[in-house]
């Protein structure tokens, strides 16, 4: 087997329970209406589409969002999914990383329809740095799509997709400037935790009771290639670490302004990485790069 089908077999024990965050009853509501007026056309669309063959990736359906085109051999529905919580997802992205953004064409995104097609597209392209998480952002091609495999697990399938998607959205935002591994595949995996975010908290737990858990001066310093070991404990821990400092770590973390946009020490100190200004003098760039043994304790020991 090699390292990056390995890689990909972790991402299978992703679980499918979800967290959802709570919310008033007329905003539920409005939220179930809308995602039922959305499965019927949905459904509508399926059915006035019966007679076209999609079944192949060169005849594949694109359905498309606000911000997003979908391509894919699966259903209008389902494509429609992945669009719409995408267009949810990014305007997160945006809101913490890039507030000024602003959307001028739509991001690409393929779902291959089975492990083989997916793998043949990321070993032709040499693609390997997310795909543990069943996705990648093929920045090579003209599109600059995220390549993503389909899995029936709708939580799995909703991290793959959000994973690319960061990446995707990242390298938009900051004209294809290398982040450090670490900042790129932690935000990647932080956002995708948002699916299953209790599930990255448990894993935690369960890394240091086993101790398997990859030492966090590891975790900094370790470039995208070291990522076919112990690849699913480096996500969930990187994922992790940036939810301890925008949430809970009193001197790093953020809180919403009247416009949702977080304000405080980590959102400011990744919008700084983001748009390349420079970050030496930063106090939450102090704690990472300095202060790691300290901050890897209180990391370890925080009630989540």
């Amino acid at each position: 087997m090699n390292p990056r089908s390995a890689a990909l077999r972790l991402a299978c024990l992703l679980p499918i329970a979800v967290a959802q965050p709570s919310s008033g009853t007329d905003d539920v509501y409005d939220s179930a209406l809308s995602k039922a007026i959305e499965r019927a056309q949905a459904q509508l669309q399926d059915k006035v589409e019966l007679w076209t063959d999609h079944s192949t990736w060169d005849k594949a359906r694109e359905v498309t969002s606000k911000h997003y085109r979908v391509r894919t051999t699966k259903s209008y529905a389902l494509g429609k999914r992945i669009a719409t919580e995408l267009d949810t997802m990014s305007e997160q992205f945006r809101l913490l990383l890039a507030p000024d953004f602003e959307w001028k064409t739509p991001m690409v995104v393929h779902l291959y329809p089975d492990i083989a097609s997916y793998n043949k597209l990321g070993q032709d392209q040499g693609e390997y740095h997310s795909s543990a998480y069943g996705s990648f952002y093929l920045k090579t091609d003209a599109q600059k799509p995220v390549v993503m495999v389909y899995s029936d697990n709708l939580t799995l399938l909703r991290m793959y997709a959000t994973h690319g998607a960061v990446h995707q959205f990242v390298d938009r935002v900051d004209g294809g400037r290398e982040l450090p591994t670490w900042v790129s595949e932690g935000l990647a995996s932080y956002f995708s935790l948002y699916w299953s975010w209790q599930y990255g908290r448990d894993e935690l737990t369960r890394f240091q009771k086993e101790g398997t858990w990859v030492p966090l001066r590891t975790l900094l310093r370790d470039k995208i290639d070291n990522y076919t070991d112990r690849a699913h404990e480096r996500f969930i821990e990187l994922g992790m670490l940036f939810s301890y400092l925008l949430h809970y770590r009193a001197d790093t973390k953020s809180k919403p302004d009247d416009k949702g946009i977080p304000q405080g020490p980590c959102a400011t100190y990744l919008r700084k990485l983001i748009a390349g200004k420079p970050v030496d003098d930063d106090a939450v760039h102090k704690l990472i790069t300095s202060r790691t043994t300290e901050l890897e304790a209180a990391f370890k020991n925080n009630k989540f």
